[in-house]
This record gives C-alpha cells, structure tokens and sequence, in this order.
C-alpha cells in the first residue's frame, strides 16, 4: 500500500519515544533535526543513546512504560526490543488518536519512518509502503549524489525573494525568474543579496 506523504511541523511539539536502544536512537537523531520535545522513556538505555539524549538536551527516564505517558504527546514512536509492548504501546496511541510508529511492525503503525534526504529546509521523504527499506535507501542516495549541494542556500535565498517576486509579473513570468535565478546562482554562489535583489527588478521591468 503506498502512504502520502504529509510534511508536518514539530518544533517543540511532544513526541514520545519509548525505547532505549539502537533502533531508538535512530528515530531519535531523525527527529531531533526538526526541533521537537522530546522525552523518552526505557527500562534500560545504551550508551550511545545517553550520549546523545544528554548532548541535545531531551528529558528521559529509566522505567517502564505506563499509558499515563502519552498523555499531551502529539506522537509517539515505540521502539522497545520486545514486540508485544511496541503492539500495546501502539494500540493504546491509537485509541487516542496519536500518530504511532511501531518498529519493524507495519500492522501497529498509523504512519512510517521515511528514508531522508535533507539539505537545509529541502526535505525529501521516501517511503516503499514498508516493502523495502534498502529501496527507499538507494533512492535516497541517488537524491543525494545527483541534487547539487547548494540548492538548500539557494532555497532560503529564494524564500527571502518570494514576498517581493509575489507582486510582480504574471505566474508564468515568475516561474521563468526562478528558474533562471536558480541557474544563476548554481553558477555564481557568491552573488550578493543585493545583486540579487537589482537582477530581480531588472527581470521585472524589461517584461513591462
């Protein structure tokens, strides 16, 4: 079954890991690039999972999990090394309405981990409807080798234009901007703001 993709805000919002392991701390350092408050729970933690919990300033504590604990979670990944309390853990998330991941269980999760491709703000999520992870891998390596590096600066360059571009031409003559200006500053990364902000009025005026 294919899934849509549904891109979310989580700065600062609640999310729930229970699970102290490996599999934990990798939805763990997947997660912490989009800021969220994170709290986990685990009977037992690794070492490298305390490193990074103590590094990025999560709260976590060092016993079971109880249901009380989803209590104001907005989502909730369940990634203990014992499936049937990941299976508990995701029925009682369900019940509450709160997106659930369960590890390696696809019947007990109401939405899945994708592969990511991250640069900057650009997000790509890539997901095989939980067939293949190492597919949804390759593609992201594909993604990684082929998209230039700096397209997330360019991206944010473009988004401080975006407000004044919005007022100017008609959507065609905009979309042709961008496009020239994305293959403008793939050529000359150094361009300074304001050379950019005189091309734009330039661009402008000789389509009026």
């Amino acid at each position: 079954m294919a899934y849509f993709p549904m891109f979310i805000n989580l700065e600062n919002v609640p999310v729930l890991i229970v699970g102290g392991g490996t599999t934990a701390l990798r939805k763990a350092e997947k997660l912490s690039y989009f800021k969220p408050r994170l709290h986990v729970i685990a009977l037992s933690y690794q070492p490298a999972m305390l490193s990074f919990l103590n590094k990025h300033h999560y709260s976590y504590e060092e016993r079971a999990f109880e249901k009380e604990d989803l209590e104001g979670m907005q989502m909730v990944i369940a990634a203990t090394n014992d499936a049937s309390v990941n299976a508990s853990i995701a029925f009682l998330a369900k019940a509450k309405h709160i997106p659930i991941n369960s590890v390696d269980d696809l019947d007990h999760c109401s939405f899945l981990f994708p592969s990511l491709y991250i640069n900057e703000d650009i997000v790509c999520g890539i997901s095989s409807g939980g067939h293949s992870p190492v597919i949804s891998q390759e593609i992201r390596k594909i993604l990684e080798a082929q998209v230039p590096d700096d397209f997330g600066i360019i991206n944010a360059r473009l988004g401080k234009l975006r407000e004044n571009v919005k007022k100017k031409g008609t959507m065609a003559s905009r979309k042709a901007f961008y496009h020239q200006v994305i293959d403008l500053l793939l050529e000359e990364p150094e361009m300074s703001e304001e050379a950019l902000a005189d091309y734009c009025e330039r661009y402008f005026q000789n389509e009026d």
